[in-house]
């Protein structure tokens, strides 16, 4: 097991509002801890009321009194402490990794669940701070999210526990990293605090590793039986988010391709005319159609028609910005969505694309050559159309117009 610390940049994810957080974990203690004030007072009344007995029956005398007095409550705050924090430890390790998994779990996306995920930790076990580390296939740990402390930090207590974290992650259960039995680790963790590595497992496999720093006295973080399950907890719920982002991301890509299928690209290029609508920007959209596929189909057979498609969108993502969105929409159509564009950017952009795109031909398995070519139509908005419909089939119509200008056989060389 290896530690990268490049390999996944820490998630940007906005936290949620103070107030929602404040109100999604709400004290799951809160009833235990008011049993225990009216215990308590319901004891020391029952020991006051003994007042006459000693008073009267037993003619104690104040000095007496006072110490039968301290006696008792002594022995019944010793009772009562210790009846509730074995209550609390119950509740906290039902309560908290429930808590955690239903705030996380409400996120939409992964990316923006990891950071809120650590918000919550804090929160709950009064850490000073936490980082989240994922598992890629190589088995090399990538630094996804941080709070309270710095990349730097992070790196560091990974680094220098890095036995721990193996050991945590071979058995499966959280391992403090002891600054009074490492040297090193008593020059790197703060005065006063603690690091605990902590697996994130779900059912299935172990995703990564949670690192908290907390106080030497939070009494939280040293109940490894707590930590343990909601690791489990958080790892289930953070698996089931990625797996549906991974659907979701399916849904929105053309299984051929890989570039966004025809679904996708009108649902965003309606957000997208919506947006320059309410902020009166430009926008553009590039039609382009692949000249030329149906002799390719019929004259080296459906395979490399399909290898050409494939070359033609990994050229059009290669070649476009990266603020562009590239799909698929049909058999040999492809579409551009050029957010913040005029029609002049527009045209500059659909002349370089279609030469970088075609000036390069597409090798066979038998050393010969297809050249792939392409037809263009831009519309842009407020110019061309006001609403997707008519802007989309304005840029239609005009690469149709290109398309019949520019028709070509296909060529071998």
């Amino acid at each position: 097991m290896t530690v990268d610390f490049e390999t996944r940049p820490a998630a940007e994810a906005v936290p949620p509002r103070q107030t929602s957080v404040d109100a999604a974990l709400a004290d799951p203690l809160k009833e235990v801890r008011t049993l225990k004030s009216r215990v308590r007072i319901g004891v020391y009344c029952a020991v006051l009321a003994t007042v006459p007995i000693y008073v009267i029956i037993l003619a104690f005398t104040g000095i007496q009194l006072l110490v039968i007095y301290t006696i008792s409550l002594i022995i019944a705050t010793t009772a009562i402490e210790g009846a509730f924090a074995q209550m609390l430890k119950l509740k906290k390790r039902s309560a908290y990794p429930v808590q955690l998994g239903l705030h996380v779990g409400a996120m939409q996306m992964f990316d923006t669940a990891l950071e809120n995920s650590l918000d919550a930790l804090v929160r709950l076990l009064h850490l000073q701070g936490a980082f989240l580390v994922l598992r890629a296939d190589d088995s090399s740990l990538s630094l996804a999210a941080l709070h309270g402390i710095s990349r730097i930090e992070a790196e560091r207590y990974l680094l220098v526990g890095d036995p721990c974290v193996r050991h945590a992650i071979s058995t499966s259960t959280p391992v403090s990293l002891d600054p009074s039995r490492d040297l090193l680790a008593e020059v790197v963790i703060p005065a006063g605090q603690q690091i605990v590595f902590v697996p994130l497992r779900s059912p299935e496999r172990l995703m990564g590793m949670l690192g908290l720093l907390a106080r030497s006295s939070n009494k939280d973080v040293c109940d490894f039986q707590l930590l343990a399950i909601m690791g489990l907890s958080l790892g289930v719920v953070l698996e089931n988010l990625r797996q549906r982002d991974e659907l979701r991301e399916l849904a929105a890509v053309d299984e051929l391709t890989k570039v966004s299928n025809r679904r996708h690209f009108f649902d965003q290029l309606d957000r997208e005319v919506r947006s320059a609508a309410r902020y009166e920007a430009p926008l553009s959209v590039l039609m382009l159609d692949f000249d030329g596929l149906k002799s390719i189909n019929d004259t080296f057979g459906h395979t490399v028609g399909d290898d050409a498609l494939r070359a033609l969108a990994q050229r059009l993502v290669r070649f476009s910005r990266a603020s562009d969105l590239v799909a698929r929409i049909g058999g040999d159509e492809f579409a551009i969505i050029l957010s913040r564009t005029d029609a002049q950017g527009a045209q500059d952009l659909s002349g370089r694309l279609q030469q970088a795109v075609e000036e390069q031909p597409l090798p066979l398995e038998d050393g010969q050559r297809v050249s792939i070519a392409i037809s263009c139509g831009v519309a842009s908005f407020p110019d061309d159309a006001h609403d997707a419909e008519t802007l989309l089939r304005q840029a239609d119509a005009k690469m149709y117009c290109a398309k019949i200008a520019r028709r070509r056989p296909v060529r071998r060389r």
